[in-house]
């Protein structure tokens, strides 16, 4: 998983405090096909509640960055799923692995 240097979204959990999320690389688009939103999400991964707002927030941040996932750590990565942090796996899409210069 390759996620972009930029300036990180700070989101408020309903749970779990704060997370710094960063992009994560892709060339696909999970959410053109239903197969590849089923295959993008992880089974029994990792959900984490978020209050509308911050949803608002990841969505427009992912708009920007033209991806569909982000990372803390370029090791888990979310995507939005209803009004959470959903666990994925941007690397069973057709994710550029290409280092950056």
């Amino acid at each position: 998983m390759q996620i972009i240097l930029t300036v990180p979204l700070i989101v408020e959990t309903v749970l779990q405090g704060k997370l710094e999320l960063l992009p994560v690389h892709m060339t696909s688009r999970p959410s053109t096909s239903p197969a590849k939103r089923s295959a993008f999400l992880k089974p029994q991964g990792q959900c984490i509640p978020l209050a509308p707002k911050e949803v608002e927030r990841c969505k427009a941040y992912m708009l920007k960055h033209e991806t569909e996932a982000l990372s803390e750590d370029a090791s888990t990565a979310f995507t939005i799923d209803g009004n959470a942090l959903q666990e994925c796996q941007p690397d069973v899409m057709d994710v550029d692995h290409q280092p950056e210069d």
